[in-house]
């Protein structure tokens, strides 16, 4: 009769040596979970950071099918490089201010312009304006140059002040007129060749 006490006694040393090894294997899992959870807000900002970073391909493949297409508008509409950057163009530009200030009912503007600048892809040139009139009048005027598209000018500032004699008021103005550049053009001017 002993033998079945010493079996007994052997299979409940085994499921105490089973529970024991049971439970160390949770409580290192436990550990590990603990130690997760602690970190779990620091590596959450390191997710959103890099979630911030990465890069939607479809909505990435929708913007540069826009971008091509407002690309080729904006090659229709910029004038080539030769133009842009030729003396025509510039007497074409000042005539189209001198007769957006007679529409508007304005004397001749006063117009100086700088040298060409260019980057890469785009040529630019800025002109100042100065005219006087009455409020109403300069105001006018700075709306027609400033949707005068078809010269490519953009206003980049423009302040309006009383004139020194008093009567009506002074606008002075910026725009800065585009033209497109390619890639010969640009080599060549890298070079030094106008």
């Amino acid at each position: 009769m002993r033998l079945p006490g010493k079996l007994l006694t052997g299979a409940v040393f085994a499921g105490v040596l089973a529970l024991a090894a049971f439970l160390y294997l949770i409580w290192v899992d436990l550990e590990v979970i603990r130690e997760s959870k602690d970190k779990r807000p620091e590596l959450l900002l390191k997710y959103r950071a890099a979630a911030g970073l990465a890069t939607n391909l479809e909505t990435r493949r929708q913007q540069m099918r826009v971008l091509d297409e407002r690309f080729g508008v904006a090659l229709a509409i910029l004038p080539n490089p030769g133009y842009a950057r030729s003396p025509e163009r510039l007497q074409s530009i000042e005539t189209d201010i001198r007769r957006a200030a007679v529409a508007a009912g304005i004397g001749s503007p006063a117009l100086s312009h700088g040298p060409n600048e260019h980057n890469e892809s785009t040529t630019w040139r800025r002109i100042e304006v100065m005219a006087y009139g009455e409020y109403a009048q300069v105001v006018d005027f700075l709306q027609r140059i400033s949707t005068a598209s078809e010269f490519g000018g953009i206003v980049q500032y423009a302040t309006i002040k009383p004139a020194d004699s008093g009567k009506g008021v002074r606008l002075i103005a910026e725009i800065l007129v585009y033209g497109f550049m390619d890639a010969e053009t640009y080599a060549a001017l890298k070079k030094g060749k106008p």
